[in-house]
């Protein structure tokens, strides 16, 4: 994609985001995007103010909303609801707030100010004087911090960044040079806590999507401090994106410790995330412009699930120049491999893996149970078995441990300890150890075919049984069929358990799976969300579907299961 293709796609998706949420603005002000799954996600939607500004200011081909009074007017009752119910113009004394919209509201003044009322001017000018003060009281509560995650800095990694990144900006804005001599070390110690393959923890290992949106805040920092240490993570962080995501530039979901694969409201943003640091890698030029071609190809309908997406497309139309290039993206067969998890492409296959423990954090919802070992990708089907962590729920894991009653045992028993990949055969295999039984896995393509090859041994402490889970690629709404001639559509009225065992395929007329020994499939299983307070589940829309073999436990055991892309 060209550099003048990728702007026009950009402000023809920035233009569509606007006119979808312009009739969705509630009566206080806010834009009511669905899924309203909670606060912060309304919160969160709010940032399109950001987009219709850049709209309000920039004549451009398509653009129906320059100098458009109605559109004006709505994003200034939209700011109006983050000053109040956002608490912009009365931000908590801990300074924890709503930083990525404050970042909108410096947006909407930089690009949009003039034609704002003098009333509002003034709000914002006092909301951003009241919230340099405390977001520089929080930032001196970490100057002696050492170790950078959740734990430590009361929040996600990723928000960590984003309030660094919104003190500095708010400084520049209101050119406080004595907070940013202060922020500078503390920018650079951060910067260094990063791991070396280009991901900052959260809680124990990579998050992959929280990694981009920390890459994102981050990068805007590295213009506001252009140093070398700023400059050297910045690349990293590219790294770690480009090496650590499926070929369509999605990232790999087994080893992340927060996102779930199909996570609605971040579907499009992923696309977007971390393209400020994109300028300082020598790849990242190109891949930019094929993550926006990408984008211009899964955003083909008039629904939008999240706004979001609009605050970083102004900020790649605000890049455009550092962004420019005249070389194309091509995927390769590539390998990379962190601590405990990694990747390895091969010809049309790829296969994400990990084999990290769990670092619990009793009664907090938003950190994963590492139950899933592994994600698997071929280039026609794309995702092929979503590995999708989840939390609370071991039945569902790659392999589920199972006590003599027929009862799931301890949920520790259904997570991995430790692990490591060996190169051999195929793309490899990855050799994972639990408290009682050691599991071995080798992924072996033919063609379009690849075959799972699973070894399992007791140690320790022999369970009576085990149970593989693999979560197949078949979705809400698909036809499902099978070798004895069953056919099912997934719908909220067709809950599909083929109870007898099955001993042929299933397939959704694209990806067909089979096994050597008998499976049960079930539908639809609703994984947990960290997103969904109270009851923390996602929508039938988002349901899994299973496919489960027995293993028993108390014996050496060996089976094979099998993926057929159909032409």
């Amino acid at each position: 994609m060209s550099s003048s293709a990728t702007e026009r796609t950009l402000r023809g998706l920035l233009v569509r985001g606007i006119a979808y949420a312009l009739p969705r603005q509630a009566s206080e002000g806010e834009f009511l995007i669905a899924p309203a799954i909670n606060p912060y996600k309304v919160f969160y939607d709010q940032q399109v103010n950001a987009g219709i500004a850049y709209c309000l200011s920039h004549r451009f081909a398509g653009n129906p909303y320059f100098h458009h009074a109605r559109a004006c007017a709505a994003m200034e009752r939209s700011l109006s609801y983050m000053l109040d119910a956002g608490r912009l113009a009365t931000p908590a004394a801990d300074g924890g707030l709503e930083h990525r919209n404050l970042r909108a509201s410096i947006t909407v003044v930089r690009l949009a100010g003039d034609l704002l009322t003098p009333r509002l001017r003034r709000s914002l000018a006092a909301s951003h004087q009241a919230c340099l003060v405390v977001l520089r009281k929080r930032m001196r509560r970490y100057r002696d911090v050492t170790v950078f995650d959740a734990r430590t800095l009361d929040t996600g990694t990723n928000h960590f960044w984003g309030y660094l990144a919104i003190t500095a900006l708010l400084a520049r804005h209101l050119e406080d040079e004595s907070v940013l001599a202060e922020l500078l070390p503390f920018a650079e110690r951060f910067a260094r806590a990063q791991d070396r393959t280009g991901h900052w923890t959260e809680n124990a290992g990579p998050t992959s999507v929280y990694t981009r949106v920390s890459a994102h805040f981050m990068g805007l920092v590295a213009e506001v401090f252009p140093t070398a240490v700023m400059k050297r993570a910045a690349r990293r962080a590219v790294d770690f994106q480009i090496d650590f995501s499926f070929p369509d530039g999605s990232s790999i979901e087994c080893f992340d410790e927060r996102v779930q694969a199909h996570e609605s409201f971040y579907g499009l943003s992923q696309y977007l995330l971390g393209l400020t640091v994109m300028p300082h890698h020598p790849r990242g030029r190109e891949y930019f412009a094929f993550l926006v071609d990408r984008l211009s190809r899964v955003c083909g309908g008039k629904t939008f699930a999240s706004l979001e997406f609009t605050h970083f497309i102004v900020d790649a139309l605000a890049r455009m120049e550092s962004l420019r290039t005249p070389a194309a993206w091509k995927p390769a067969d590539a390998q990379a491999h962190g601590d405990g998890f990694g990747t390895v492409r091969t010809g049309r296959w790829q296969v994400g893996y990990q084999a990290l423990p769990t670092r619990a954090w009793p009664g907090n919802p938003f950190f994963l149970d590492r139950q899933s070992l592994f994600s698997l990708w071929h280039d026609r089907a794309e995702r092929v078995v979503d590995g999708s962590n989840s939390k609370r729920q071991p039945e569902i894991g790659t392999f589920a441990a199972s006590r003599d009653d027929g009862a799931f045992a301890d949920p520790v028993e259904s997570l991995p300890i430790r692990g490591r990949w060996r190169r051999g055969r195929g793309l490899g295999t990855l050799v994972v150890d639990y408290r009682s039984f050691r599991a071995e896995l080798a992924f072996l393509p033919r063609g379009d075919d690849l075959v799972l090859r699973v070894r399992t041994r007791p140690r320790g402490r022999p369970l009576a049984r085990l149970l593989l889970n693999v979560r197949l690629p078949f979705r809400f709404g698909q036809r499902v069929r099978s070798e004895s001639g069953a056919t099912v559509v997934l719908d909220e009225h067709a809950p599909v358990e083929f109870t007898a065992l099955q001993s042929g395929w299933i397939d959704n007329r694209s990806v067909r799976f089979s096994a050597s020994t008998p499976f049960r499939a079930t539908w639809p299983y609703l994984p947990f969300s960290s997103y969904r307070a109270p009851l923390y589940q996602r929508e039938a829309a988002d349901a899994w579907f299973a496919a489960t073999c027995e293993i028993d436990a108390r014996k050496p055991a060996a089976l094979e299961l099998r993926w057929r892309i159909l032409p």
